[in-house]
């Protein structure tokens, strides 16, 4: 049995997914711990037909493939992936490869033994990123400014395409959110945030091929729409309650330990939810 599932999310990949195939199903083969949900987002081209057949000749039950009929956004893609979803752990990266799985999926898988939600980001690597280009730069630290300052998040880094969760906790997103477009990500952190749940960074670094030289920001439009969905995430959960998200059962013997405490000690122990930073 698999420990974690990982969805990505795909939409118009028809140049690159024969690659992103190939690259999924040899960590695949070499991690069995892993079980990858492409997702295809309402694709026009034929980015979909291609998952189909290579798992039809392939035969990998490692890797499954999820229609979606229409393009409604990557907040949507990840929800279908977590409703398809079996294993106890669920994670998600862009489905680009963008982050290389060979050094970003252990780490990530490894986060979530000692917390519930565990986040790749960008600003804990310690070499320059040099494959983006300064208006996406520009535009991801004022994001990240308009994510500190309206939904208290402490983090450096909410948008890098490389986070997990404990089951728990990625049903309580998928319950509770409502934002489909780019800011799913700073949603799903603020639910997790308001939930109680320990919250864990590594470091993410996007793979040198992996290029944003076609980016179609555009800096005037784009700030606010950012700044539109913030508020729209805080207007939808004003007044909010958030119960504490529990524990689940595959937690490690240490972890079992905690479960077996009096329930007001477990709850004073997660308090402490911003692990890692």
């Amino acid at each position: 049995m698999h420990k974690i599932d990982v969805i990505l999310p795909i939409y118009n990949e028809s140049a690159m997914i024969g690659s992103v195939f190939s690259r999924v199903s040899v960590f695949s083969q070499k991690h069995p711990e892993f079980h990858f949900i492409f997702v295809d987002d309402g694709s026009d081209d034929d980015t979909a037909d291609q998952v189909e057949s290579r798992l039809a000749a392939q035969d990998s039950p490692a890797i499954e493939l999820v229609r979606s009929p229409m393009n409604l956004g990557k907040g949507n893609a990840i929800r279908r992936g977590i409703a398809t979803s079996t294993a106890p752990l669920i994670g998600f990266t862009d489905g680009d490869l963008a982050y290389p799985l060979e050094d970003h999926m252990t780490p990530l898988l490894e986060g979530l033994s000692t917390s519930d939600v565990v986040i790749g980001s960008r600003s804990l690597d310690p070499r320059q990123q040099e494959n983006i280009q300064f208006k996406r730069r520009l535009m991801g630290r004022l994001f990240n400014m308009i994510v500190r300052l309206f939904l208290g998040l402490p983090y450096r880094d909410t948008q890098a395409g490389l986070k997990g969760f404990r089951r728990p906790v990625a049903q309580r997103i998928v319950d509770l959110g409502r934002i489909e477009n780019f800011a799913f990500d700073a949603e799903a952190l603020y639910i997790a945030t308001r939930s109680g749940c320990t919250i864990s960074e590594i470091p993410a670094r996007v793979s040198s091929r992996h290029s944003y030289i076609g980016s179609t920001m555009n800096l005037i439009l784009d700030p606010i729409k950012m700044f539109a969905s913030i508020i729209w995430i805080r207007v939808v959960h004003m007044g909010r309650r958030f119960s504490s998200v529990p524990h689940v059962d595959n937690d490690p013997p240490h972890e079992q330990a905690e479960l077996e405490k009096p329930a007001g000690e477990l709850h004073g122990s997660r308090d402490h939810a911003h692990a890692g930073r």
